[in-house]
Order: structure tokens, then sequence, then C-alpha cells
């Protein structure tokens, strides 16, 4: 229980031991998890857990159904000594994102903070000094939101500013790119915006229609003249494709009829 706490809410965990002061302390739980191999490679516990559970789930007669992420991290150039032997070494930097310059921050975060006004948009200065921050993502979506794009059409059309005059095809990047992200992060069954409900059998001909249309927008895309999918900066796209593919796969084999196992995808979880 500790664990699962400190995971999901290191803040709540720590609440919690404050008020009832019966669960271990975070460096505790520390401690514990230092005892996994948490070596690069798959991860041999966690297999061995669902390998328990889903002997447990047809011992009850259910199905259980996994998924597998595999994401890459930021590699720090860093050796230390764990009290048998040496790990970090590191060959190789990862970090592509040095160079890369946030117009659209740059820009807007310089008018909200010149004219003491904001824009109903989750820019600051934070997004703009990104370089301790590379692996938040949650930095980069809010960037590519569509709060991001209704300010910058506001400042093309109603203000007129001449920074933003060429900014169209930005602020169409921005509401194609948030649309994407809701799409691959659906969390609840009942939801307010349409967007991000889960993919289920009542809006998955319109959620095949969004995909494809996101997947011409993606490939439509050009950077110095040449297919974005052609350059450096392909990785990202590609991903995005891939997951909205394999999103409409895993709901076609596993929740499109009523013997299906599931009645809905939360993407969330994928």
């Amino acid at each position: 229980f500790a664990s699962t706490v400190s995971f999901m809410s290191p803040k709540a965990c720590k609440y919690i031991r404050n008020v009832f002061p019966v669960l271990p302390h975070l460096s505790t739980l520390r401690k514990w998890h230092a005892e996994i191999d948490v070596k690069p490679g798959i991860c041999q516990a966690a297999l061995e857990i669902l390998t328990e559970k889903h002997v447990q789930a047809n011992k009850t007669g259910k199905k259980l159904l996994c998924s597998m992420m595999v994401d890459d991290i930021a590699i720090r150039k860093h050796v230390r000594w764990n009290g048998k032997q040496y790990t970090g070494f590191v060959t190789y930097n990862k970090s592509n994102i040095k160079n890369v310059k946030m117009l659209i921050d740059k820009n807007l975060s310089c008018q909200q903070y010149q004219y003491g006004l904001h824009a109903g948009t989750k820019i600051r200065k934070r997004r703009i000094n990104f370089q301790t921050e590379k692996m938040r993502v949650r930095l980069a979506t809010q960037l590519l939101s569509c709060s991001v794009s209704n300010a910058l059409y506001f400042l093309r059309t109603t203000v007129k500013l001449p920074e933003f005059v060429d900014f169209f095809g930005t602020e169409k990047f921005c509401i194609m790119l948030n649309n994407i992200f809701d799409l691959l992060n659906s969390r609840q069954k009942n939801v307010k915006n349409p967007s991000k409900s889960p993919i289920n059998r009542s809006n998955i001909t319109e959620i095949r229609s969004k995909v494809m249309e996101y997947e011409n927008y993606i490939t439509s895309l050009q950077c110095n003249r040449k297919s974005i999918l052609t350059t450096k900066r392909k990785l990202g796209f590609f991903g995005l494709i891939i997951s909205m593919r394999s999103c409409i796969a895993i709901f076609d084999n596993y929740a499109s009829t009523d013997e299906s196992p599931l009645q809905y995808i939360l993407t969330y979880k994928l």
C-alpha cells in the first residue's frame, strides 16, 4: 500500500504519514525499491508479477490483458558506487534539444510579461528555460495546446500584432497536436469534452476518420521543403502515427464486439 501511494503521489504519501504515522518513511521505501533489479533491459521482477497475476486471473475465470510500453529516458553522465560495483558508465548522450528554439514560447511569453496580461495559457518562463527539464513531457503538451492556439489566433486577428501575422500554420499545428494528445490520453469513461472520450463502439467511426485526418496532416508537414518524416525530426511524428494506429488495432482486437473482453479503451493506460 505504501509503495502504491508513494508511486501515485509522494505528497499524498507524506500527508497520510503525517496524519497516520504508520506508513514507512520515503527513505525506507527507497531502500525497498533499491533491492529491485532495474538494469537496462526487460525487468524480470515485473514479468514475475505479471505471471503471478495471470495465474490468479485464470483461477477466477478472468482474462488478464497487459500492455508493454517502451520508452527512452535522459541518461546522466555519472558514475556511482552502489556498494557492490560501479554503475552508470555512459558513452553517449541522448540529448538533442539543446539548440531548439521555442518560437511560440518566446513571442507569446514576451507579450505576456511585457504588457502584464496573461493570455489564458500555461506558457511561463519555465517553458523557455527548459534545459534542466528536457524529459518533462507535460511542458511540451502544454505548449502545443488549444489555449495556445486560441491565444495566437487572438493576437493575430484581434490585436493584429505584426509578430504574429504569419502564425496561422502554427495555430493549426498546436490545435492538431492538442487533439492527438487528447486521443492518446483518455483517462475516464464519462467526460465533457468529446475529444477526450475513450475509444468505444459509439465513436469508433468518428475516431477512425479523425486518425486519418491527423495522419494526413502529419505527412503533409515539411521542414526545409522536405517531408518531416524524412528529416532528423521524424521520430516523434512517426511515434504519433504508430500510437494512433496501435490504439485502433487494440480496440479492434479487444473491444469491437459484444463478446470482446473490454467495452472501451482508455488510451492513457497504453
